[in-house]
């Protein structure tokens, strides 16, 4: 693209955007419809969601959202923290994805850490 050329916006019709018929139309989607669209979302993205309303925020908070997102953050780990899959377990899965988050920035080897790996060792002849 050279200097002068210039990207023009896209002109959006008023009449058409913000009405409260399409609002309202968006605020009558079921939750469940909210969690679907939401599990497609980063967590990050989710993150944010749930500030736009109480509504969103149950939704976003929604068990089966954040339950996808701890599988697909661990599918690849070896350890995994007791502690989030217990909170995974009792249905508290935001729960468990920060406690994972926050053991991922963990520096510190813990007991848990070191004994729950079967570790083998092997001697060069």
């Amino acid at each position: 693209m050279q200097e002068s050329e210039q990207v023009q916006p896209i002109p959006i019709p008023h009449s058409n955007c913000g009405t409260s018929a399409s609002h309202s139309a968006i605020l009558q989607l079921p939750n469940d419809v909210f969690s679907l669209i939401f599990s497609f979302l980063s967590p990050v993205q989710v993150a944010s969601c749930r500030a736009v309303s109480k509504s969103w925020k149950v939704s976003a908070s929604d068990h089966l959202v954040w339950s996808k997102h701890c599988l697909d953050m661990w599918s690849d780990k070896v350890y995994v923290p007791r502690e989030a899959e217990e909170l995974l377990s009792q249905g508290r899965a935001l729960e468990a994805f920060v406690s994972a988050i926050m053991d991922s920035k963990n520096c510190i080897l813990s007991e848990e850490l070191l004994t729950s790996f079967d570790w083998k060792f092997k001697f060069k002849a």
